[in-house]
């Protein structure tokens, strides 16, 4: 599935990069998700990149986690990343739930 081009026709693709310490890039999306300074706080930084995911996922109907993570990972992608398949891979062998099962005791039935 080829993915929609979401970097403004009129903004340097160059700028249209992740930010490396926040889950938002402010130089892309400026401050509709909060300034560099509420984006350090650790709350303010998760939900907005919750809210980032949320608007990609109506930019792009019908896109799958894969396709999503790589818009997610580089808003300028035209085609599924690594980043996007490995997070696709990662939803479907849900590592999460072997870390919060309950350990069971030696010689008792699973």
């Amino acid at each position: 599935m080829p993915l929609p081009a979401i970097c403004p026709p009129l903004v340097n693709p160059r700028r249209c990069r992740p930010a490396p310490r926040h889950e938002v890039n402010t130089q892309y999306w400026g401050d509709a998700f909060g300034t560099n300074h509420d984006l350090s706080t650790a709350r303010t930084n998760v939900v907005s990149g919750a809210e980032m995911v949320r608007r990609l996922q109506k930019m792009a109907p019908g896109a799958g986690i894969a396709e999503i993570a790589t818009l997610y990972n580089n808003h300028n992608a035209s085609k599924v990343s690594d980043y996007g398949a490995r997070v696709a891979q990662l939803y479907k062998d849900k590592p999460w739930e072997t870390l919060t099962k309950p350990a069971t005791k030696k010689g008792s039935p699973q």
